[in-house]
């Protein structure tokens, strides 16, 4: 599957983290295609206007990571910054990335011609406890675009096989350990995203 570069304004309108898929390969998207994991650092490559960062900073290290807009006199956006933490692990890294995109399509592009509205700072705290809309909705954005559904039942129907093939039978731990790292997430991540698409209780 080819990835073109995009601007960001072109994301304008994405809804969903199929939508936001879709424009990057200029609606020629067969989810099915795409190689696990999910390349989350190319994507954001490929978003221009975009300055991504995971260089070490003293200033944010209590901070898994943070999406920021300036904007000018005019207040038009001079810039959008995302800053991911290299000093946490790579599953958390990803995963916080793909919130910072989230926080881009809900929280950015709506409102960048809002001339009201001055610099933002979307910052993500690890392990912190809010569960505000916006962090929800950056969450599930994350989930679904680490772990689209159509690859979870993929991989969930052909593991199926192959035990049934193997007369073998796999724990629901077992099964989240090899979805986890299968998709390169935390086992907490995965464990939600089973749930909620039903396949395990």
């Amino acid at each position: 599957m080819y990835i073109t570069n995009i601007n960001y304004n072109e994301l304008v309108g994405v809804k969903t983290a199929a939508d936001f898929l879709n424009k990057l390969t200029k609606n020629d998207l067969d989810v099915l295609d795409l190689k696990l994991p999910i390349e989350v650092d190319f994507m954001v490559s490929k978003i221009e206007g975009i300055d991504y960062s995971n260089k070490p900073s003293l200033e944010h290290w209590d901070k898994s990571g943070y999406i920021k807009v300036s904007r000018s006199d005019e207040k038009k956006i001079k810039s959008i910054d995302i800053w991911i933490n290299p000093s946490e692990s790579e599953k958390r890294r990803r995963f916080t990335l793909a919130h910072e995109l989230g926080h881009l399509v809900y929280d950015v592009l709506p409102y960048k011609d809002d001339m009201t509205k001055g610099e933002l700072i979307e910052e993500t705290f690890n392990r912190d406890g809010r569960t505000n809309q916006q962090e929800i909705r950056a969450n599930k954005f994350a989930a679904q675009l680490l772990m689209p559904v159509q690859l979870i039942k993929k991989e969930v129907n052909e593991l199926a096989d192959a035990l049934r093939q193997e007369k073998k039978t796999m724990s629901f731990k077992g099964l989240i350990d090899t979805l986890s790292n299968k998709f390169n997430v935390s086992e907490r991540a995965m464990e939600i995203r089973l749930k909620t698409l039903n396949i395990i209780r």
